[in-house]
Formats: C-alpha cells, structure tokens, sequence
C-alpha cells in the first residue's frame, strides 16, 4: 500500500515537470499559430481538427520512462509480488515503461483519476473485509 501511494506521488511529480515545461513551447505564438487553436481561436494554420498536444507529451512522457526506467506497475506492486509471478521479464519491463509514459504524458489529471480509483478500491476492500 505504501509503495502504490509513494508511486503516485513519484508520477505526480514528474507529470507535474512535464506539464510545466511542454507548456513553454505550447503556449508560444508559433505553436498557437502553426500547431495549436490557432491566434484567433478558430484552429490553427495547418491542424484544424487534429490536436498535436496530447501526442507530443505523450511521446516525451514515454521518452522519460524509458531514459529513466521508471515503471509504475512494479514499483506499486512491490518486489515480493514479482518474484513470485516472474515479472522482471525484458517485456514485461519495455510494457510498464511504455504504460508509464502514458500516465506521465497524460499528466497530474491521469494521476488524480489512477489516485481516486485506487482509493476507491482500497475503501470497498475494506468494508467487504468488515
């Protein structure tokens, strides 16, 4: 339980970088203009109905799983649960990277709806136990 909420605090903190430093390029007139909702709002020069955004944090959110393995679902289900299903497998490992990274490029938002499931969870666990 303690390694599931270190682990959320850990993804919050590097989505919260993430958000924060992509939001320089994003909010440029270049971006807006070019890439973005356009200056005037009606849609930018070239993508008019296809948003550019949630791809490029995505792919940077998986650049930084990968450059720094880190990897949600091992870290939150804890060592012992691993060794004993064999979880440290080459793939296993590149599959927790790259969902991590989709959860770091989604942002603080994929965190908070990962944090109120799992809570969620973790209350009905307990009344069921009562």
């Amino acid at each position: 339980m303690v390694d599931v909420m270190l682990t959320l605090v850990r993804l919050a903190f590097v989505a919260t970088i993430l958000t924060v430093a992509l939001e320089q390029i994003f909010d440029t007139r270049f971006y807006q203009k070019y890439f973005g909702k356009g200056l005037n709002g009606t849609g930018s020069r070239y993508f008019t109905e296809f948003e550019l955004r949630p791809w490029i944090s995505t792919l940077v959110g998986i650049l930084i799983a990968f450059s720094f393995k880190i990897q949600a679902i091992s870290t939150g289900l804890g060592s012992e649960f691993l060794s004993a299903s064999g979880g440290h497998n080459p793939e296993a490992q590149m599959v927790d990277m790259v969902l991590t990274g989709l959860i770091i490029g989604g942002g603080t938002k994929s965190v908070k709806k990962i944090a109120t499931q799992f809570f969620a969870t973790q209350q009905a666990i307990q009344k069921v136990k009562k």
